[in-house]
């Protein structure tokens, strides 16, 4: 045999070995990707299945936190734990929620023009009491912006900054949080990045620590810091969601200098609707109530404590009248001799489903065909979302429902749109 012989028997043995190699390491990472998917479907029905009680502990909570009257001083302090309890679970759970989307691409960005100081009145009553009760002096400054209305999702945005606000109070013990913004220009005039810097007053920590606020495998590092109330998830959620914005978060600290956080997305500037009225610093559900009292909502589902809860909610912004139904097919009827301004739809029922009531709906010659319809659910992935929208539905109310979000859907598609037919 000759020497290219043999060296040709080398070449085709190790080309054969490598052949191999690719094809085990190819089917490898198929079974994994595989086990992930099912995994993953795994964790995000069991996440959805838990949210159906969690609604009903968070809306019965928030519903008792509005009849204290007559409640010792020891049984506020206990509502008031498990309100913030149920928060803190239903936070972690929509965190898990949150990941798996992300992971499996199914989490859409949802850019809309944004007042943004209504988004800031928002963080600003949010977080006055948490920084009240531990005695901290709670500042935002806005001094260098400017401009007030962009294109960008408010949701996400405000879930970042919420999270970062929330992990400064808690691990400052004395002294102040700051929360400032700036506007950087990038590109075209009208494109900036929005900056967040949020600083505390902490005891700080090495430089190469801070990395376990985003790190699973580096929360042993930081144990004082990251020790409750499911902030961790949190966290490393609001790096993921500023990076699929398309931008940033990022964390300094030093010993005894406390930590600074810097939350930077991109926006666009867009111009302020004409006649807007300045933001109102009160809650949701107080500034709804002058506009209430002559409106009537169908509220449909097909679980009786969550008619209960969702009635009981819409009672403290004194509604008129509050209708229930407990299917599409009830829903409809009702349409059919009352007129409702506005309906809370349900989505998996029995007789007839929240998707196939709406189109029915939708579909028909009577006046009733365009009132305004909300999806409560918990399916919120891109895919369910554009299945309400081709269905007819003009907004989601997600499940557990909060009562903030309750009453400033009722604003947006009651009071609102009322001024814009009149306009």
């Amino acid at each position: 045999m000759t020497i290219f012989a043999i060296g040709l028997a080398i070449l085709s043995f190790f080309a054969g070995v490598a052949i191999m190699w690719l094809v085990c390491r190819r089917t490898r990472s198929k079974q994994l990707n595989a086990a992930m998917a099912a995994n993953n479907a795994f964790l995000s029905a069991s996440a959805h299945q838990l949210r159906a009680p969690l609604n009903q502990i968070v809306g019965s909570l928030q519903a008792l936190d509005f009849q204290k009257n007559g409640l010792t001083k020891k049984q506020e302090q206990l509502i008031g734990i498990l309100n913030e309890g149920s928060y803190n679970l239903r936070g972690s759970l929509m965190d898990i929620l949150d990941i798996l989307d992300l992971q499996s691409d199914r989490l859409n960005i949802e850019a809309s023009k944004v007042n943004f100081r209504a988004t800031l009145r928002t963080l600003e009553r949010r977080f006055a009491k948490r920084a009240e009760k531990k005695g901290l002096t709670l500042s935002f400054d806005t001094r260098k912006l400017s401009h007030w209305h962009f294109e960008m999702d408010q949701t996400r945005y405000i879930q970042c900054v919420s999270t970062v606000i929330a992990q400064s109070i808690k691990q400052t013990d004395s002294g102040a949080v700051s929360v400032a913004f700036d506007l950087t220009a990038a590109g075209p005039q009208s494109q900036g990045y929005l900056q967040a810097y949020i600083k505390d007053s902490s005891a700080g920590m090495d430089q190469y620590m801070t990395e376990s606020y985003f790190r699973p495998d580096k929360y042993e590092n930081n144990a004082e810091m990251m020790d409750t109330d499911g902030r961790r998830l949190s966290l490393m959620l609001s790096r993921m969601l500023a990076e699929k914005m398309g931008g940033s978060l990022t964390v300094k600290s030093a010993f005894g200098s406390g930590v600074a956080f810097k939350l930077s997305v991109p926006v666009a500037m867009t111009k302020v609707p004409a006649g807007e009225a300045e933001p109102s610093t009160a809650k949701p559900v107080e500034r709804m109530k002058a506009h209430l009292a002559d409106k009537t909502i169908l509220v449909v589902d097909d679980d009786k404590i969550n008619l209960l809860i969702m009635k009981e909610l819409l009672g403290q912004g004194e509604v008129g009248e509050v209708l229930l139904a407990a299917n599409g097919s009830e829903a409809v009827e009702i349409l059919k001799t009352t007129k409702c301004d506005l309906v809370f739809m349900d989505i998996q029922m029995p007789v007839m489903d929240g998707i196939a009531a709406t189109r029915e709906i939708r579909e028909s010659d009577e006046a009733f065909s365009k009132i305004p319809i909300i999806a409560m659910t918990t399916s919120v992935t891109r895919e369910y979302l554009v299945r309400y929208k081709e269905a007819g539905m003009n907004a989601v109310l997600p499940k557990p429902v909060i009562i903030d979000t309750l009453y400033e859907t009722l604003e947006t598609f009651v009071v609102k749109k009322k001024q814009r037919d009149a306009a």
